[in-house]
């Protein structure tokens, strides 16, 4: 199901026009990483709060541990059921969730003291400018690494079961990017590793599942 930011910081922007290859891979993806300070907002659900159905039903931003956790727990119990939790304990253990502490990559430039998502798709996602609404592309120079977006990602439960070759873990794909406002430009000249951007076996996003409702927390 979707989870939408309102105010994250972008990095490693190279590869959200071009499809680019991650350090340790062969797949060419588009992706971005979302860096989750104390003012930015998350939503999980289907509908932005601040779309007009959004607004209509009354929708508010949360906070995004909550959001994540509220997420994770959601698509974990629609795909493993009653062992949901222990499930997730694991995967929290061996950082096989989409959300990440900052203090992982303390030594780059913006993620010490904050969280982070990375997000990828073998698909395009769809940038644009959000105050007026103009596609963004990848010689707009609008969208930086250091700026801030809202960003549209899908969070699913991949599970071996669909096909052997894949692990468990909650991923988070890349569905769209609206340039919010300036921010201090970041480094960010490098691509991302592997191990950066979770990997994605090609053709997993499609055995996503509808999530159900989760009232336990992750984080």
């Amino acid at each position: 199901m979707k989870m939408y930011l309102k105010g994250a910081r972008l990095n490693y922007v190279q590869s959200l026009f071009t499809a680019q290859a991650a350090k340790g891979s062969t797949k060419a993806k588009f992706s971005i990483s979302s860096i989750i300070e104390p003012t930015t907002k998350a939503y999980f659900g289907e509908m932005n709060p601040e779309s007009v159905g959004g607004k209509a039903a009354g929708l508010q931003w949360g906070d995004p541990k909550a959001e994540f956790s509220k997420g994770i727990v959601a698509v974990a119990t629609a795909t493993w059921g009653a062992k949901a939790m222990e499930v997730l304990q694991q995967l929290k253990a061996q950082n096989r969730l989409c959300l990440h502490d900052g203090a992982e990559k303390a030594a780059t430039p913006g993620y010490a003291g904050n969280l982070y998502v990375n997000a990828s798709s073998d698909i395009a996602p769809h940038v644009r400018h959000k105050q007026t609404g103009a596609q963004l592309t990848g010689t707009s120079g609008v969208i930086y690494s250091g700026c801030y977006g809202d960003v549209i990602l899908d969070v699913w439960a991949q599970d071996p079961k669909a096909n052997p070759e894949w692990g468990k873990r909650v991923n988070a794909a890349l569905l769209g990017v609206a340039f919010s406002h300036d921010g201090e430009r970041l480094a960010g000249g490098a691509v991302a590793s592997e191990d950066d951007y979770a990997a994605i076996p090609e053709g997993a996003q499609k055995e996503a599942v509808k999530s159900g409702d989760g009232a336990a927390s992750i984080f």
